[in-house]
């Protein structure tokens, strides 16, 4: 009984520590993990267009995460295969050339935060036209970045998981 108990509080410790100094508005669960100074909700279960997930979470005091160099990318690409996902094309990301204030091609995080590292994949950012406005990290070219249209072309949607990113707070 000691033995289980140990285990059990030791499990409970650590998915304590996955996400303990996140804000405490958002649900404690495995999708809310912290690394570094941020936290990042992985949204994996209600995909949606980009613009949706952008202001999913601004409704929650975050961004659509930015990633600033490799093991930030790694932490994320980990993160979402340790939670199972491989069912959908990949997860959109902050990074957007979509707005009448930086303009077609002028890449920029949504949190105006520098961008310090880029992780495009071959033949990225592509150029369909001009509609190829917001990013996805891809998992069949793992987690390469590929840009698409936000909402879809033609008759072809664009819905995707995402993952929103917080400040952590102490």
């Amino acid at each position: 009984m000691a033995v289980f108990a140990l285990v059990f509080l030791s499990v409970f410790a650590y998915a304590a520590a996955v996400n303990s100094n996140c804000p405490a508005h958002l649900p404690k669960t495995d999708n809310l993990r912290e690394f570094r100074t941020s936290c990042y909700e992985f949204i994996l279960d209600h995909p949606g267009d980009w613009h949706h997930a952008e202001a999913d979470c601004r409704s929650r005091g975050g961004h659509l995460v930015d990633i600033h160099d490799y093991a930030e990318e790694a932490f994320l690409f980990n993160t979402c295969q340790q939670l199972g996902f491989h069912n959908d094309k990949g997860l959109w990301i902050g990074l957007t050339d979509g707005d009448a204030y930086k303009g077609e091609g002028n890449w920029h995080w949504v949190s105006n935060a520098d961008i310090s590292f880029v992780n495009w994949a071959d033949g990225q950012p592509g150029m369909l036209g001009g509609s190829e406005d917001c990013v996805l990290m891809e998992f069949a070219d793992n987690g390469k970045w590929h840009d698409y249209p936000c909402s879809g072309f033609l008759f072809f949607t664009q819905n995707h998981g995402w993952i929103c990113e917080y400040p952590i707070t102490k």
